[in-house]
This record gives C-alpha cells, sequence and structure tokens, in this order.
C-alpha cells in the first residue's frame, strides 16, 4: 500500500505529466498536422442489399486504416464520407450532387448497380470528379466518360465470356435466357444472345420480367413454371439479373423440382458471385438442414475467388474475417484495391488537399488514373494487377466459379483469354486439340483446375542453423480428365522429391482423386516476400511440370475445410503439428496458389513467349513461426508511434532534469521524490525505447534489405539490456544504497557502489552476448573465473570484512545507537558501521573496533531489539514475618511509581518463597519477592537500577517493612512472634513531603488530625483535568498515574507517576484553578486529602508560607508544562511563574502580599 506521504507527489507528478502531454498535443494539433484528404463512398448502404455496402465500407476502412498507421501519404491522412443511393438511379443522381456541393471528395469510389452509376457518371463528368466503381459492369459506365473508370470486368467480356463456356466447356449447343428488362440485365442478355448464335448455339426460350412490376412472384412464378415444362429442350439456363431475383428464381426452380431434379446446367452473371445472394438463402428451412441446397452446382462468373488467389488475398481475406468477424466477398476486395489504386494517384501526383486546389487536384488524379494503362505500371493489389484500357475498364480475369455447399469454388475448367496467339507453342495442334478454343474473334486457353489439399501431420528436426526441418504430410489432387499430377516438383525440398504410387484412388463418374503421403526434408524460410524478421516460414511450395496455359492448381476449400469455425493456426496447435519443446509456435498458415516463372532456356519453340519466360502454376502451404514467448515489443500500432515517441523522449529528458534538483524556480524539484520518479523514469524510457523501435522499423521496412534491417533489430536489442542495466544501477542509489547511508550515517564507498555497477553491466553484457548474437557463455566465464580467482587470493581478508560488513547491513542484526554485546566483547552502543569494522562505544568512554568478519562470526545480544525496551529484575529481601500479599502491593506500588519505566508494559512482582536458588540472587534466610519492570534504554541501566531501588525503599519504610540483609541471628525471625506491621500515619507523610516544609511541626500536626481518607482502587478516578477543586491529596499507599490532554486535543497522553509520600491537586488547593490533570488510580491506593478549609487559617496566621508554597508549586507546574509540550525548545520562566502562582493564591485565599 502506497504510503500518504507519496500520494501527493505521486498525483502532483503524473498531473504534470498529463498536462505536458496535452500541451504537446494540442500543440502538434495546430502547428504540425496537415490536411485531411477526404474520398467519397456512394453505394447501398441501405435497403435490400445493404450488405453490399457495408463490404465496400469495410473493405476500403482497412486499408484506410493501414495506411493511416503509417502516417497517411505525406503526413495527410485520408477519410472516408459514406453517402447512401439505395441502388437507386434517381437517389445516385442527388447523391452525385451532394458530394459536389460539399466539395471536400478529391475522388470517388461507387457506385453498386450500373444504373446508378450511369445516372451519377454525368455529374461527376461535368463537374470534374473522378470515379471508379468497384462492382459496376456494365459498358455504359465508362463508355463515353473520361472521369469515370472501374475495378472489375464489364458486362459485354462477361457475356461473352459465359456464352463461351456454356458452348466450348459444358459442350451445350442449346441455351434458354431468363433476364431482367433493367440496364444491367437486358445488356447481358443480349451479349449472351448475341455471341451464342455466333457460335451456332440455338437459342431455344426467353423470357423477361421487371423488377419494380407489383405481379413479380406471379410472374417469376410463371416463368419457371413455362421453363420446367420445356426443360428438355431449353439447354443451359442463364439467369440474366441481379442477386434478389436471382436467388427468388433458384428457389422457385429447386423447389418445384424436388421429386424430379433439373438437369440443365443453370449459370448466373457475377451478381450471383457475392456474400449477398448467398445470404438470401440462409433463412431457408431447407437450406439449414443441407448447406447449398439452392445453389449447388450454379455456375456463375466472378472477378476473384479465393482458392485461387495469391497471398496477397489471403492475407487480405484473413485480416478481414478477423477484424469483422464476417465472410469476405468480391466486393469488399475489390473496394479494398479501388482504394489502393486512388492512395496511389494521390502518392504520386503530391496533390495539396486544400479548398482552394480541389479542382486542380480532382484533375490530377483523373489524369493519373488515365495514364495508367499498361500492365508493367499496374498497381499489384489483391485481386490482381489494377490497370485500365483506354475506356477506363479494368484488365482483370473472368473465373469461373460453381457452388458447392454455400462454398463458392473454382470451376474445374477455366477459360484465359491469349493476348498474342502467336505467343502459343504449336498453336494450329493446340487449336485442333482443344486446348486452345476461339470464340468472338478471341482466343483462350481451356485450363484444367487441379483442387489441391494439404494436411500437415507433424514437423520434426527443427534447425533453425541451417533452415531445415522434416515434414510429414498428406497430399490430395481433385481434377477431371487425364492428367498425371504426379509430375510435380517440390521447391523447397532439400532433396528431390518423386511422387509415386497413390495411398489412395477415387473415381466418381468424371471426377478423378489421388492422395499421396509424403516425408522428406525442406528448407524454410521458402517465401522471401512473407518473411519478417524474427520469424520463419515453414510449409512445403510445388509446382506441376505442366505450364500455367494447360493446368492450375487451386486451394480444395472444401476438402481441407477451410472455412472450418476452428482456425488453421488453431487446429494444427491442437493436433500438435509443432513440437513445443522447440520453443516456437504457429502464428498463421496460408495456403495459396501463385505463378512460377522458368527462363525457357533458348528453346526454339518457345522463342514468340514474352520476356522468354515460361508461367507455371505453383502451390504453397506456409507455416510462420514466432517464439513462443510473451513480449510487448514492436506491437505497438505504428499509428501512435510518433506522438508516443515525441511524449516519451520530452518526458524522459526533463524527469532526468527536474529529478537531479538543479531546476530554477519556479520549475519543480523532483529530487526529494526521487524513488517515485524512478518508476516514471523507467516507465517513460521503455516507452520510449518501444516507440522509437516501432517507428523506426515501420519507416525502414520496406527500404532495407534483410541483412540490414537486422543490425538495425540488434542495435535495439542491445540498447535493451544496456538500459535496463543503467535503470537497475540507478535503483541500486536510490533504493538501496542512499537508504543504507541514510539508516547507518556512513557515506557507502565508491569502490562499493562501482562494483556493484560494473557487475549490473557485465550481466547485461554477457546477456548481450548471448540472447541478441547467440554466443556460447563458456569461454567467458571460464576466463572470468580465473581472473575473479586471481583478484579473490590478493584481497582475501579485506573482500571478507567488506562482504561481513555487507551482510550486516543487509541482515541488520543491530544498528546504530543498538546496546549490543558481541562475542566476548564489552558490552556498549554501536557508533559506526562502516565497511571493514564495526566500532561499539563502551560505558568505559572507549570506542571497541572488531573486524567485520569477526562480527559476523560472532554471537550477537542485541538490547534495543527488537524494540528499544529490555527487562529489568530485582530480588528483594524481606522479613518473612510479613504477609507475602501486602509485601507484593507494595513492591508494585514501588514500580509502577517509578517514572522512566515502560507504560506500554506493566510491572509485576512475584513471591519467590523462602528458599534459594529461585533466582540468582534469592536466599533461604529470608522471604524473597521478584520485581519485573520493562524500561525503555539500555543506556540508563544504572539509573535505572537507581531510581527503582529508591522507591523500594521508600514504600517499604512508608509501610514499616524492612528489607533484611544477612545476619546471623535473622535465623530466629521465624520463631519470634510476629512482627506488627505499622503503616505511615498522616503526620509521616507531611512530615516527608517536601510541600508541607514551610510549615512547623505544630501545624503539620494540627493538619494530620483534620485530613480526610480515602481508598481506590485499581482504574478508579480520583478526578479529572480540567474539574473545580480546592483540595490536594497525599499518597499514603498506592500509585497513581497523571494523564492530560495532548496539545492536538483528541486524546490523553500519561505525564507522570506517583507513589507513597508524593502529593497532587495543590494547584487547586492553593489558587481554586480547575484540575490540570487527570488523575487514576493503578494500583489500590489509599489518599489523604487536605482542603481549602483545612489550610486557610494557617495561612492566614503566616502569609510569608504563601511564597514559598508558591516557589514549590511553580517548579511542580514547570514539569507537568514540559511533558505535555513534549519537551519543546521555548524557556518557561520560573519566577514569573512563581509571582503568577502567588497573585492566584492571594486571590484565592482573599488577601493581599506585602
Amino acid at each position: 500500500m502506497i504510503s500518504k506521504k507519496f500520494i501527493k507527489p505521486l498525483l502532483l507528478i503524473t498531473l504534470a505529466l498529463v498536462l505536458f502531454f496535452v500541451i504537446i498535443w494540442t500543440s502538434y494539433r495546430i502547428f504540425f498536422k496537415k490536411e485531411t484528404l477526404r474520398i467519397a463512398l456512394v453505394g447501398p448502404m441501405t435497403g435490400e442489399l445493404a450488405s453490399v455496402g457495408k463490404s465496400f465500407q469495410q473493405g476500403i476502412e482497412l486499408y484506410l486504416k493501414q495506411i493511416n498507421e503509417k502516417g497517411g501519404i505525406d503526413g495527410k491522412k485520408i477519410a472516408l464520407d459514406v453517402y447512401d443511393d439505395q441502388n437507386n438511379p434517381r437517389k445516385a443522381k442527388a447523391k452525385a450532387l451532394e458530394i459536389v456541393n460539399d466539395k471536400r471528395a478529391v475522388a470517388v469510389i461507387g457506385h453498386h448497380y450500373s444504373s446508378c452509376s450511369i445516372s451519377a457518371g454525368g455529374i461527376y463528368q461535368r463537374h470534374g470528379i473522378p470515379a471508379i466503381s468497384p462492382a459496376s459492369t456494365n459498358v455504359d459506365v465508362t463508355l463515353d466518360n473520361d472521369w469515370y473508370f472501374r475495378s472489375s470486368f464489364n458486362d459485354d467480356i462477361q457475356g461473352r465470356f459465359l456464352a463461351s463456356y456454356a458452348r466450348n466447356v459444358l459442350g451445350q449447343n442449346r441455351v434458354s435466357i431468363i433476364h431482367d428488362k433493367d440496364t444491367y440485365g437486358s445488356f447481358l442478355a443480349s451479349v449472351f444472345e448475341r455471341t451464342s448464335r455466333a457460335m451456332n448455339v440455338e437459342v431455344r426460350r426467353k423470357w423477361t420480367f421487371e423488377t419494380g412490376s407489383q405481379n413479380l412472384d406471379q410472374d417469376l412464378e410463371k416463368i419457371v413454371n413455362e421453363l420446367l415444362y420445356h426443360k428438355d429442350e431449353a439447354g443451359v439456363i442463364f439467369l440474366a439479373t441481379h442477386a434478389a431475383e436471382g436467388a427468388r428464381l433458384m428457389k422457385l426452380i429447386k423447389d418445384k423440382t424436388l421429386s424430379d431434379p433439373l438437369r440443365n446446367p443453370l449459370m448466373g452473371p457475377d451478381a450471383f458471385s457475392s456474400e449477398a445472394f448467398l445470404r438470401i438463402f440462409t433463412e431457408y428451412p431447407e437450406e439449414k438442414k443441407k448447406p447449398g441446397f439452392y445453389t449447388d452446382e450454379l455456375y456463375v462468373t466472378t472477378p476473384l475467388i479465393f482458392d485461387t488467389t495469391s497471398e496477397k488475398g489471403l492475407k487480405f481475406k484473413e485480416t478481414y474475417e478477423a477484424t469483422y468477424q464476417e465472410k469476405s466477398g468480391w466486393h469488399a476486395a475489390f473496394a479494398y484495391d479501388t482504394m489502393m489504386v486512388i492512395a496511389e494517384a494521390i502518392r504520386s501526383t503530391g496533390i495539396q488537399g486544400g479548398s482552394d486546389s480541389l479542382k486542380s487536384d480532382r484533375r490530377k488524379i483523373r489524369d493519373w488514373l488515365a495514364n495508367l494503362s499498361d500492365m508493367y505500371d499496374a498497381v499489384e493489389g489483391v485481386t490482381g494487377y489494377n490497370y485500365f484500357d483506354e475506356n477506363g475498364d479494368s484488365q482483370k480475369q473472368v473465373f469461373i466459379g460453381v457452388y458447392q455447399k454455400q462454398n463458392l469454388i473454382s470451376a474445374l475448367t477455366q477459360l484465359q483469354a491469349i493476348p498474342n496467339a502467336n505467343e502459343v507453342p504449336n498453336f494450329e495442334q493446340a487449336l485442333e486439340t482443344g486446348l486452345v478454343v476461339e470464340f468472338d474473334n478471341r482466343y483462350f486457353y481451356k485450363i484444367n483446375v487441379v483442387h489441391t489439399g494439404i494436411h500437415i501431420n507433424e514437423i520434426t528436426n527443427l534447425d533453425l542453423k541451417d533452415f531445415t526441418y522434416d515434414l510429414d504430410f498428406y497430399l490430395w489432387f481433385r481434377y477431371q480428365g487425364d492428367i498425371k499430377v504426379e509430375n510435380i516438383e517440390f521447391v523447397n525440398a532439400v532433396d528431390p522429391i518423386q511422387l509415386s504410387k497413390p495411398d489412395h484412388t477415387e473415381e466418381i463418374g468424371k471426377l478423378n482423386y489421388r492422395l499421396y503421403n509424403v516425408k522428406g526434408r525442406f528448407r524454410a524460410d521458402f517465401r522471401p516476400n512473407l518473411h519478417i524478421f524474427g520469424q520463419h516460414i515453414l510449409g512445403v511450395s510445388f509446382r506441376h511440370h505442366e505450364d500455367r496455359s494447360r493446368l492450375i492448381l487451386v486451394q480444395d476449400v472444401l476438402g481441407m475445410h477451410l472455412k472450418s469455425r476452428i482456425s488453421l493456426e488453431e487446429r494444427m496447435r491442437q493436433e500438435g503439428v509443432l513440437n513445443a519443446m522447440y520453443g516456437w509456435q504457429i502464428s498463421e498458415v496460408l495456403f495459396s496458389q501463385d505463378i512460377a516463372e522458368k527462363s525457357t532456356l533458348g528453346n526454339p519453340k518457345l522463342f514468340n513467349l514474352r520476356d522468354g519466360k515460361r508461367e507455371y502454376s505453383q502451390f504453397n502451404a506456409v507455416l510462420r513461426i514466432v517464439k513462443d514467448e510473451i513480449t510487448v515489443r514492436r506491437t505497438l500500432p505504428s499509428t501512435w508511434g510518433i506522438y508516443l515517441l515525441i511524449l516519451s523522449f520530452l518526458t524522459t529528458v526533463l524527469l532526468a532534469y527536474f529529478v537531479k534538483g538543479s531546476a530554477p524556480k519556479p520549475l519543480p524539484d523532483l529530487k526529494p521524490y526521487a524513488k517515485i520518479v524512478w518508476f516514471f523514469q523507467i516507465a517513460f524510457m521503455y516507452l520510449l525505447l518501444l516507440t522509437s523501435e516501432v517507428f523506426i522499423l515501420s519507416q525502414l521496412s520496406e527500404k532495407l534489405t534483410a541483412s540490414y534491417f537486422g543490425i538495425i533489430v540488434n542495435i535495439f536489442d542491445i540498447f535493451w539490456w544496456l538500459i535496463t542495466a543503467h535503470y537497475i544501477s540507478i535503483w541500486m542509489e536510490r533504493f538501496v544504497w542512499l537508504p543504507v547511508e541514510e539508516k547507518t550515517q556512513q557515506p557507502i564507498p565508491n569502490i562499493i557502489r562501482g562494483l556493484i555497477s560494473l557487475i549490473i553491466y557485465l550481466l547485461a553484457i554477457m546477456a548481450i552476448i548471448a540472447f541478441v548474437f547467440g554466443q556460447a557463455l563458456t569461454g567467458i566465464l571460464a576466463t572470468g573465473g580465473m581472473i575473479s580467482l586471481i583478484i579473490g587470493l590478493a584481497l582475501q581478508m579485506n573482500l571478507a570484512n567488506i562482504f561481513s560488513g555487507i551482510a550486516i547491513n543487509v541482515e541488520r542484526p543491530f544498528r546504530i545507537d543498538d546496546w549490543v554485546k558481541i562475542g566476548s566483547f564489552k558490552e556498549g552502543k554501536v557508533s559506526d558501521i562502516n565497511w571493514r569494522t564495526t566500532k561499539v562505544s563502551t560505558r568505559d568512554g572507549t570506542i571497541l573496533s572488531i573486524p567485520n568478519n569477526q562480527v559476523s562470526e560472532s554471537y550477537i545480544e542485541n538490547f534495543s531489539q527488537p524494540d528499544r525496551g529490555y527487562w529489568k529484575y530485582f530480588t528483594i529481601h524481606v522479613d518473612p514475618s510479613h504477609h507475602p500479599e501486602r509485601v507484593k502491593k507494595i513492591l508494585l506500588n514501588a514500580a509502577l511509581a517509578t517514572a522512566d519505566i515502560s507504560k506500554r508494559i506493566s510491572p509485576a512482582t512475584r513471591f519467590l518463597g523462602l528458599t534459594a536458588g529461585m533466582t540468582g540472587q534469592s536466599e533461604s534466610w529470608a522471604a524473597n519477592y521478584l520485581i519485573s519492570v520493562y524500561v525503555e534504554d539500555y543506556g540508563m541501566k544504572f539509573a535505572h537500577n537507581e531510581m527503582i531501588w529508591l522507591n523500594v525503599w521508600t514504600h517499604l519504610k512508608h509501610a514499616g517493612i524492612k528489607h533484611v540483609m544477612t545476619r546471623h541471628d535473622l535465623q530466629m525471625s521465624l520463631i519470634r512472634k510476629k512482627a506488627k506491621t505499622k503503616d505511615s500515619g498522616p503526620l509521616d507523610l507531611l512530615r516527608a513531603s517536601y510541600l508541607f516544609k514551610p510549615f512547623n511541626e505544630e501545624t503539620k500536626r494540627h493538619l494530620s488530625k483534620l485530613v480526610k481518607k480515602h481508598r481506590f482502587a485499581n482504574g478508579d478516578l480520583v478526578f479529572r483535568q480540567g474539574d473545580m477543586g480546592n483540595s490536594m491529596f497525599i499518597i499514603a499507599e498506592g500509585a497513581v498515574g497523571l494523564w492530560v490532554l495532548a496539545p492536538s486535543g483528541d486524546k490523553e497522553i500519561e505525564v507522570g507517576r506517583m507513589g507513597t509520600g508524593e502529593v497532587f491537586g495543590e494547584m487547586a488547593l492553593l489558587t481554586g484553578e480547575e484540575r490540570t490533570a487527570t488523575v487514576v488510580a493503578i494500583s489500590d491506593t489509599r489518599l489523604f486529602e487536605i482542603t481549602k478549609e483545612h489550610i486557610y487559617p494557617l495561612i492566614k496566621a503566616q502569609p510569608e508560607i504563601s511564597k514559598l508554597l508558591s516557589d514549590v508549586v511553580s517548579q511542580r507546574k514547570m514539569d507537568t508544562e514540559a511533558k505535555k509540550e513534549q519537551a519543546e525548545s521555548k524557556k518557561i520562566d520560573k519566577e514569573t511563574l512563581a509571582k503568577q502562582i502567588l497573585d492566584k493564591m492571594q486571590k484565592f485565599f482573599g488577601f493581599k502580599g506585602n
């Protein structure tokens, strides 16, 4: 628990730091913050397809988060303004005008529906605002509008592609079309029909509907009924609709064909490949019972399928789903890439972002996008390479996906456009055998897709020195046709691995399945583009010997259960793929395909290939491993880095300055709070290291090679150890050395400070050698041990004393001013403990210096610990004729009346009998009694003895009890007649009291006859401070305690004790003052009381007595007040006090002095 005295400075320091941070932050915001660039997003944020708008927004914000965390573009952050057009062309036009009037956005991302993009496009063109649509596919969106671009394919390509796939891949000669009458559906249908007829494919049936019709459900049901009636002649059924209407048609078709399933292939456009399309079916009972009930075997076009994407695409998918806890579709990915292209345009053009430059900024972005027309200048994103043709259309490949169990996977055959037919080796033969197909005067590769899956069983013999390991895994392929899937090359295998006979095979219709168990040794870090310093890449990478124009390896999403609720990393950890004994754990798992390029090596058949390279499909299974440790390093978001770096640097410097105590006024002096400041210093120093490391490494990560990057990291590693050693040394100074010096009042030699600091830094250096550079410490330790041995032998005795001194200061068997007895040396008070000897002041007034090694080896009796008190015992010999209980009471009264004994622990008395040997001083010739008292200061031992014996003598004397000593005739006392105990009467006490010395004998006798007698039990109150009174008391027997209110007024303190023969209350008797103390009996007590009525006649007869009494009483008053004030240094004037008391006496008794 924090001490109260530290709470105020702790709060002040914290408040000062918070205020300092606010000032720095405000200054930065006012003077250094640059303009924020704004991008407008327009899409269906509400309505039936709000999920598409949400995907757009989340994809864009994911990219903005990454770029803004790195400080934005040239220090300018990018913000997103969101507008909702609800997929309504009229509202889209209104939102476009709103963007124009807002005068903020330098570019627009949107819209979703082509009709909305066309409606708003004229406004963007008229007002000079560049716009890119991630999803509008109608050709009219970008046609004749040089301010509009699209990042996906258009409907012309899509429609022709679907028609070609139906003819050349599915082998259908007849097609039927159902389409919406809107721009999207009617255009797709017309292109599909025109292309089909050009390939001599018969268009058997066509049905149309209007989305806005009030009878839409009846219209769709009628269409489906007619379709099913003509299904035998319908051929491929193409649904050219948006997602919502397409989902209605699919449900009607499936529900009406439960008993007689429809065997016609069903095809849909890119609208069917969205998450929004799939989400429509999730509420239907049949879909819940059997996932994929309504969509299985549906062919759709899509700009992106994640089973064929690269590591970039998979990384996006993983990050998106981890951030938003929902599946990622192609809409989010294309919005992400669209934002990336605009950001690259902003970076390349260096736009200002201010309102004055808005028009020119928009023009610069538009011109840059228009010039992005070559693949070699393209922006590589998660969906591929982004660049545009002369119409502003992106040159993206069209993929055919097929739904299986609610997963869109690559169809087993894909068509890929051939940019130059001359590049195809043996072109005529490829065309004749069907490897190349032609439609619409264009040629396409007919590519076999092989669904590839891996299950890793175990990673063993991990050796990160040569970056190799043993890998045991299952590998399977699922494909159509006659493909030699075993002809693969393992790229990162240490030794060549050949697949031989499969462990298992299956043939289901046209579908083939092959399973292999592969074991071998592989190289780590085989994917340089994924390598992160301090981490490693394990796994396997392989490619097929057939080039990519014939075969593509894609992820088997279904077979590997990649959409399981349990992550791949967690699944592998549960299965123990990588044993924890290696000290590494799997942090990320990626399965991806990419393109591997190999030189043609001058093969004349391949001369026409661009760049002389042949492309192959490569499959990668990547396992990223990290150290199995808890760390905060390099985990801070880089967006905070610069702010925290400035804050921590300035705070660290200022704390170091102010804690020295040399800061001029009115700047704060933190030296008195050095211990608290240490915690702030180390916190901000570590924060400085953390932030500087994050900031510098993030700035250099893309600019340095791995080797140079590693040097920077090693430098930071060294700093971590050295800074830690530095602050441990500071901690030793503030928390060990200075407190020891304060307690011992002795300076700690610099050699000790330096030695400990040297050891701390040596340990840090050894840690750097071992953990930063990975070197063994065996040789260094051996050399260090030999040197230490030589030094130790040379300084053996001094080192023994020094380390004994350290041990004494650590163990604290005694402290300065403690009374001790060390071994056989004389007892005395410790006056000094240095690093060689301990010095003791003896009672003789001499200094005894004892070597520390002898002190540490001797027994030590400390009379001042555990507290400053100790017990003293006195054996009293009393005439056996007195009753023991009576004697014990008298002796206890004597002890209680002794001023300097402890008030915390009460004294005690015991009757030891008449036998010798009970204590060292008990004898058989007397009754033996033991007094035990607890005294606070051992140095006053002899003074305490004297006070106790004086009180014992006084109390026994007044009680008429003799303290006997050894005599030969004492043995007869036991057979004598029992002696009669005679207590002191009032006259004896008056004679003995110094207060009544001014009175003559006759007056004392007179007073002794007038006194009142009282008895009080232990704890009884005699009177209380503040009571009025006119009498005094003489203690005849027993003891009382005197208590007064402390100056604070919140408690009473004991200021004294009195015993037999002593008087109290005299001020009330002589002056009539209120009682100045509370008096309580601390044993059974008899008191004699003298009142004003008793003493008034005597003082009146002898006025000179007043002066003598005032002197006596003033001395008593001074003693009491001094104890109340805890012996404050102010001087009390005795003469003035005596005169004041005399005046009060004369006034009280009603006469004047001379």
